[in-house]
């Protein structure tokens, strides 16, 4: 009796997806190792055994930088559509077999957590019923402390040069602008040189404040002494203080857009331009549970995406 051979499809690769995403994401072997806990020849490997289940090379590497081939450009959506949807399935599973909420702590700069996050947080948890989430928003400086102490599982916020015992992902950067009563002389200007603003009145967030530690290093090197006249906590009543008249503001994008109060205008600030960086931030070395992990991931594609 003569056997019939039949061959079949070899079965899907998904950790070797998974590192194809992360490389094509991440933009190089290096980074994308440390996203998913792997040493680099750990990821490479993954990634070599895709592309021999495929017969197809995903991606060119140079020494500095990959870029994706025909094929990897073909596969990329596909592979972050089928990677997230096997979460979102999980997720499913889970919620049905343990019936109860998973808490996620997350810290968060105000101005994040007044504009762009909520919706991304409703997006994140409409297929993940379980999901409870906590909100810490506060200072670059009450962040950080809520990361060292254990009461955040992650953070959204002001990436800070020395911050040693926590790990940082760079994913969105903004500058910071002059805001202005609408009927003050530089109003109907597109920009401004900081030298320009010898004399006037400013008004300063905080020093405890991430964004004024920004500024007060970028100006370090002026000409003249910012005349720093009055100080408040919060950039919200930074703006309506300006509306008022009080001074001018120097504040993110980010928080003038959220103000949305028409008796201000925001101007480009130069020489120097001001910009600031935010990312993902926790605990060096920490591991984060199920849900925060699968939060980081999600943050990290949405943001790393509107970069």
């Amino acid at each position: 009796m003569r056997h019939l051979h039949q061959s079949y499809p070899p079965p899907m690769d998904v950790l070797g997806l998974e590192a194809f995403v992360a490389i094509a994401q991440a933009g190089g072997f290096r980074r994308a190792a440390e996203r998913l806990g792997l040493s680099q020849t750990a990821i490479s490997r993954r990634l070599q055994g895709l592309e021999r289940s495929l017969g197809e090379t995903l991606l060119t590497r140079t020494t500095r930088s990959v870029a994706l081939t025909k094929a990897g450009a073909t596969l990329l959506p596909d592979a972050e559509r089928l990677l997230r949807e096997m979460e979102l399935c999980l997720d499913r599973v889970r919620a049905r077999r343990f019936r109860r909420r998973e808490e996620v702590v997350l810290a968060v700069l105000p101005t994040l957590a007044g504009s762009l996050l909520p919706a991304l947080l409703a997006e994140f948890c409409a297929s993940r019923p379980h999901v409870s989430l906590r909100l810490l928003d506060g200072s670059a400086t009450e962040i950080e402390a809520a990361l060292r102490e254990g009461r955040a599982d992650l953070a959204l916020t002001l990436i800070r040069p020395a911050i040693g015992d926590l790990v940082a992902e760079p994913l969105l950067s903004e500058p910071m602008l002059l805001v202005c009563p609408a009927g003050h002389r530089l109003a109907g200007r597109a920009r401004v040189a900081w030298a320009e603003l010898a004399g006037e009145r400013l008004i300063a967030i905080h020093r405890q404040s991430g964004n004024r530690t920004l500024v007060d290093a970028a100006t370090a090197g002026l000409p003249f002494t910012p005349d720093w006249r009055h100080e408040v906590h919060h950039m919200a009543t930074a703006v309506a203080c300006v509306a008022a008249g009080l001074g001018l503001a120097v504040l993110p994008r980010m928080a003038v857009a959220a103000a949305a109060n028409p008796g201000i205008v925001a101007l480009e600030l130069t020489a120097p331009e001001i910009i600031r960086q935010i990312g993902l931030v926790r605990r060096r070395g920490s591991v984060l549970p199920g849900t925060a992990d699968r939060l980081e991931k999600f943050l990290r594609a949405r943001l790393g995406t509107a970069a």
